[in-house]
């Protein structure tokens, strides 16, 4: 989850109880759920904008900003 608020993940694939190795089918019914989902997506979209979305995605990795007591960002 904190991967995903920092946007270097896309998404993050829910697991059963316990985590995916308790639970191998309930897991990979979770992951097909997922993937169907994000393939869904991305077959909306025009391979252009995957580039396009990709681009804008690596460029902000490594940007992190902190507003400090005086109100300034670093």
């Amino acid at each position: 989850p904190d991967l995903f608020k920092l946007g270097l993940v896309d998404g993050v694939v829910p697991e059963p109880p316990g985590g995916a190795q308790t639970d191998w089918d309930a897991a990979a019914v979770s992951l097909g759920t997922t993937l169907r989902g994000v393939l869904a997506e991305l077959g909306a979209m025009t391979p252009r904008q995957w580039v396009d979305d990709r681009y804008t995605k690596f460029r902000k990795m490594g940007s992190f900003y902190a507003e400090t007591s005086s109100g300034v960002s670093v």
